[in-house]
């Protein structure tokens, strides 16, 4: 997944009869706390719900809830 964007991190798209996953990027680690918190109310009991959030510029994961700065 070759990206320009700061932050990554994966979605879940869901077909009639599973569900895969996909890489998402943003900009911001605002844009990228919100959509997880989205993917969260949307796909509450998903196996294949990621919680963290990439950082692409210091190559470290940094959990949706618990960003520490």
């Amino acid at each position: 997944m070759k990206t320009n964007k700061r932050f990554s991190t994966t979605g879940i798209k869901t077909y009639r009869l599973s569900n895969t996953t996909y890489g998402i990027s943003f900009d911001t680690i605002e844009e990228a706390k919100s959509f997880i918190e989205n993917e969260r109310n949307e796909h509450p009991r998903s196996k294949k719900f990621n919680p963290y959030i990439w950082d692409n510029q210091e190559q470290r994961s940094i959990h949706y809830k618990y960003d520490i700065r």
